[in-house]
């Protein structure tokens, strides 16, 4: 048997994509050095710290500690904090039918509910039927 030498002319589409958007910043990454990285840890601990006692003061105004409590959520730090959170929500479902400061504020009402029933609390859905009506 004889092998053939053939050359096939294989034509392949082109693929002329633009320029990304990024550049070469991923290619040229240096990770930080030591003591960058020690500044940056102890900036995040001492922020974690903020937030914390932020979390543990009195606050007169509920409405105020429902906002805060939404955004560590959002900002998707929740799980540093997951005891004093649901201290504070505990407050929140204990004190469910004794609050009048949201009945007006259909806001407030839907988001101590969806905070409540996110972290595991039982709410029913019929809390809010009062302030719809």
């Amino acid at each position: 048997m004889q092998c053939l030498n053939v050359t096939a002319n294989i034509t392949r589409p082109l693929a002329n994509f633009q320029p990304d958007l990024w550049g070469d910043s991923f290619l040229n990454y240096t990770p930080p050095n030591e003591v960058t990285q020690m500044q940056r840890e102890k900036e995040a601990k001492g922020l974690k710290e903020l937030v914390q006692k932020e979390l543990l003061a009195v606050v007169k105004d509920p409405k105020e500690r429902l906002e805060y409590l939404d955004a560590i959520h959002r900002l998707g730090v929740a799980y540093h904090f997951e005891n004093d959170i649901q201290d504070n929500l505990r407050l929140f479902h204990n004190n469910l039918h004794s609050d009048t400061c949201y009945e007006d504020h259909l806001h407030y009402v839907s988001l101590r509910f969806r905070l409540l029933r996110h972290n595991g609390f039982y709410v029913s859905s019929g809390m809010t039927s009062s302030t719809l009506d």
